[in-house]
C-alpha cells in the first residue's frame, strides 16, 4: 500500500477493500475514504487534479486498461502511475501466483520498463527504480 499520509493536499482513498481502507485511515486521518470496485469511478468530471494509481495498473487486462484511463481523463488532468519494474530489460506480462489466506490462485501482473509504461501513457518518469517505477502524464481530454 502506498503511505496516503505522504501524498499532499486533499487526498481521496479508493479501494474496494475495507481492510485496507481501515489501514489507510490509521495512517492517512485526513483523506476521505471510498469503498468501490472500479469501473466506473464514482466521482463527477474534473473532480481531481491527479489520479495516483499505485500496484493497480499492472493488474489490469488491455480493456480494463481502456477504461481506466477513460474514467481517470474524466476526473482529472493527470495521472501519477507506480507499478512493479520488470526484473529485466524487457517488459514481462502474464500470470503470477498470489497466495491469500494459504489459498493460493494465479492474477494477471504486468512489469514494466521505463520505456513500455512511457509507451503506453507518455508524460516523463519520476522514478525509475531497480524495482518500481513511477511515471506522470497528463491526461487527455477529448
Amino acid at each position: 500500500m502506498v503511505r496516503t499520509q505522504f501524498l499532499p493536499g486533499r487526498v481521496t482513498a479508493m479501494d474496494q477493500s475495507q481492510g485496507m481502507l481501515d489501514i489507510a485511515r490509521t495512517r492517512a486521518p485526513h483523506a476521505q475514504l471510498v469503498r468501490t470496485a472500479f469501473p466506473p469511478l464514482p466521482f463527477p468530471e474534473d473532480a481531481f487534479d491527479l489520479v495516483f494509481a499505485a500496484n493497480f495498473y499492472g493488474l489490469l487486462v488491455a480493456d480494463e486498461r481502456d477504461a481506466f484511463l477513460a474514467e481517470a481523463s474524466r476526473v482529472a488532468r493527470g495521472l501519477v502511475v507506480l507499478d512493479l519494474r520488470s526484473d529485466g530489460r524487457t517488459h514481462m506480462e502474464g500470470l503470477e501466483p498470489r497466495e491469500v489466506d494459504g489459498v493460493s490462485y494465479p492474477i494477471f501482473r504486468r512489469r514494466f520498463t521505463p520505456s513500455s509504461l512511457l509507451a503506453e501513457l507518455g508524460g516523463d518518469v519520476l522514478y525509475p527504480g531497480r524495482y518500481f517505477l513511477l511515471v506522470r502524464a497528463p491526461l487527455r481530454k477529448d
